[in-house]
């Protein structure tokens, strides 16, 4: 209450606090780093306690100073190389062991791409990988021939392997291939392309225990059927590995790899007749892109064509489909011999 200076009555102040926006700006930045940091603690403690209580069973090598987990089992002339779809890992191979059964007369070799289980994570194109595939076989003495065994993204590896080391490759499988042709194809990749978003957050997310978080409240999403054929310790592994940095790194980076594919790379592999002479097997899903998957037999002469059409909705199909897998399998196996029988009368 004041006089005003011109009047003889009162009046009644209204005094406005003015608004510190810088203060309010200020808050919020520190609240920001504050998570940023709390969630960067909670990531490592994640880490921490997932590298002392999860421990790998199987073998491993390293290339580049990097640690690959592999799983070698079996005898015999030739090696069967197992990789696995995008987001998955060799356990998915688990059920096509089991269908071949312990007569079978070849080796088996299922192994993890960089990031994947217990490996640890590098960038790395599709030629890369391929290049990698073939140190951890040397080094881990897998011996050639081999007959390589790709699904989805796998396909990719296998082909890309094919091309560079043919000497060495004596015939090939491939489950619900990608056909590099069509990579330029939205309609093709869109399925990959509508997946970016979300792995973009959980490829973040795991720096810092968001993906864990996330998990946790069943907001994240695993390619359907990854776990046919997983035991329970396996489930409890890819789990542990699943909100990390490394898993999810890698699935963003493959993920890149197909959807910014660049045209000057199909030259490398994927090209007409390139397994002439040896088996090829396709097995083609009867969805939309059946015609493109089974375009995929000119990677050989028309004599060593071989397409398996199987239905299925899922996304990883060789855990369900392990039986039709072996016998495309053991078809190679009978072709080889009476290869090896042949050479041997010359």
């Amino acid at each position: 209450m004041k006089f005003i200076p011109y009047s003889n009555g009162l009046h009644r102040l209204k005094t406005k606090r003015k608004k510190n926006t810088n203060k309010l700006f200020e808050i919020i930045i520190f609240t920001m780093i504050m998570l940023i940091a709390f969630g960067a603690l909670g990531q490592v403690i994640i880490t921490k306690y997932t590298a002392e209580n999860v421990k790998s069973r199987d073998s491993f090598v390293r290339v580049n100073n990097n640690q690959y987990h592999f799983n070698a089992r079996g005898s015999g002339d030739y090696t069967v190389i197992c990789d696995a779809a995008l987001g998955s890992s060799k356990e998915q191979w688990n059920n096509l062991v089991k269908s071949l059964g312990v007569d079978f007369d070849g080796k088996l070799f299922m192994y993890d791409r960089s990031g994947y289980g217990f490996n640890d994570y590098e960038k790395m194109n599709i030629e890369e990988q391929a290049r990698t595939l073939k140190m951890i076989l040397k080094k881990s003495g897998q011996s050639s021939p081999y007959l390589l065994v790709g699904e989805e993204y796998g396909s990719l590896v296998m082909t890309a392997f094919a091309k560079l080391y043919p000497d060495d490759v004596e015939g090939m499988i491939l489950i619900n291939p990608l056909n590099v042709d069509y990579f330029d194809n939205d309609d093709y990749i869109k399925k990959y392309r509508k997946q970016k978003l979300r792995k973009s957050i959980e490829y973040r997310g795991s720096f810092l225990s968001l993906t864990a978080v996330l998990n946790k409240l069943k907001l994240t999403k695993n390619p359907a059927g990854v776990f046919d054929g997983f035991s329970d310790k396996d489930m409890e592994d890819f789990n542990a590995h699943r909100i990390g940095s490394h898993y999810n790194s890698a699935y963003y980076n493959e993920l890149n790899n197909i959807i910014d594919f660049s045209d000057s790379n199909k030259a490398n592999f994927q090209t007409k007749e390139m397994l002439k002479g040896k088996p090829l097997f396709i097995v083609s899903n009867k969805s939309k892109f059946k015609e493109q998957q089974e375009k995929l037999k000119e990677l050989t002469d028309a004599a060593n064509q071989n397409i398996i059409e199987i239905s299925s909705d899922k996304d990883i199909i060789s855990g369900d489909k392990s039986e039709i897998i072996a016998n495309a399998v053991k078809e190679f196996s009978k072709k080889y011999s009476v290869k090896k029988k042949l050479e041997s009368l010359r």
